[in-house]
C-alpha cells in the first residue's frame, strides 16, 4: 500500500470517529484574513534556479515575512483555513496550514534553491 493510501484511509477514520463523537467537519480552503494571498504552490514553479533573480522575485511576491542576516535567504510564508470543525455542543474552530516558499540565492542574486514547506497548525 501506497503511503498516500494509508494516509487517505487515516483521514477517513479520523472523520468518522469525530462524526460518531458528535463532531462535524466541514472542508474548505481559504486564507486567513491576516494571510498573504498572492503567493500558490503553483506560483513557486515560476523561480527557476540559476536564471531568476532576487529583483524577479521582489517584483512577482513583493516584500519577504522574514530575511536571514545576510540576506541571501528569503521566506514567504501564508495560512490557509482548510476545514472547519464543530461540535452538536457549540465548541469548534478552525484546522489550519501554514505554508513557506523558501528561495536562497547567491552572491551575485540569483536563485540556487527554492523550497515549498507546509506544515498543519
Amino acid at each position: 500500500m501506497t503511503r498516500q493510501f494509508l494516509a487517505r484511509r487515516l483521514g477517513l477514520c479520523v472523520i468518522f470517529g469525530a462524526i460518531c463523537a458528535g463532531c462535524i467537519i466541514i472542508p474548505t480552503d481559504y486564507h486567513t484574513s491576516d494571510s498573504r494571498t498572492n503567493i500558490r504552490e503553483e506560483t513557486t514553479t515560476t523561480i527557476n534556479p540559476g536564471h531568476t533573480t532576487k529583483e524577479d522575485v521582489f517584483l512577482a511576491f513583493g516584500e519577504p515575512d522574514e530575511v536571514s542576516p545576510d540576506g541571501r535567504r528569503l521566506i514567504y510564508r501564508w495560512i490557509k483555513v482548510k476545514a472547519i470543525w464543530g461540535t452538536y455542543g457549540g465548541g469548534g474552530g478552525d484546522i489550519k496550514k501554514e505554508y513557506n516558499l523558501v528561495i536562497t540565492f547567491n552572491e551575485r542574486g540569483v536563485v540556487v534553491h527554492r523550497e515549498f514547506q507546509s506544515r498543519w497548525l
